[in-house]
C-alpha cells in the first residue's frame, strides 16, 4: 500500500507559523479579525500565499492509520485507495524537477524535451540538433543521472 506524504513548501510552513503567532495580535489591535490582505500587509506576504498557507495548516498533523473515519466503522486504512495515485506522484515529481530543469543548459533541456514530451528516438533527436544517435545517448544518460542524483534517487526500475 502506497502511503504518500504531502510536502508542505519551507515559505508555507514559516508563514502557518507567523499567521498562528502574529495574526492574534493584529486582531488585539484591530478589535476585530482581520481580512486577508490586512494579513498579508502584517506578515510582508502576498494575499495568495497567505491563502496558500491556511489552505495547508492542518497537514502536519498526524492521524492513526486505526482510528475510524468520521465515525464509520471503517478505520482510516480502510478508506485510502489500494492503488498508488500516479497523477499526485507525478504532480510531486514535476514540482521537484522544475528548478532543477532550469538549471540545465539550452540544449539538455531540448533534448529531454524531444525524448520525453516530444517522444522522439534517438537518432531522430540527433537529426533534430545535429549530433549522432551516440552522443545523444551519452548526453540524455548523463542529463538523467545528474537529475537523479540531485533529486536522491539511487536507483531506477528497469
Amino acid at each position: 500500500m502506497w502511503l504518500g506524504r504531502v510536502r508542505i513548501p519551507r515559505r508555507l510552513q514559516e508563514l502557518q507559523g507567523s499567521i498562528r503567532s502574529k495574526v492574534p495580535l493584529l486582531e488585539q489591535e484591530l478589535n476585530r479579525p482581520p481580512t486577508t490582505d490586512e494579513i498579508a500587509d502584517y506578515l510582508g506576504a502576498t494575499p495568495e500565499e497567505i491563502t496558500e498557507a491556511r489552505a495547508a495548516r492542518g497537514c502536519f498533523s498526524v492521524l492513526s492509520l486505526d482510528r475510524p473515519a468520521d465515525g464509520d466503522s471503517l478505520d482510516l486504512v480502510g478508506t485510502l485507495p489500494a492503488a498508488a495515485d500516479q497523477d499526485l506522484e507525478q504532480f510531486e515529481t514535476l514540482d521537484e524537477l522544475t528548478p532543477l530543469l532550469a538549471d540545465l543548459d539550452d540544449r539538455c533541456r531540448r533534448i529531454l524535451h524531444l525524448r520525453f514530451v516530444e517522444a522522439k528516438s534517438q537518432t531522430q533527436i540527433g537529426q533534430v540538433i545535429g549530433c549522432s544517435q551516440m552522443q545523444v545517448s551519452r548526453l540524455l544518460r548523463a542529463t538523467l543521472d545528474r537529475l537523479r542524483a540531485q533529486l536522491g534517487v539511487t536507483a531506477i526500475a528497469a
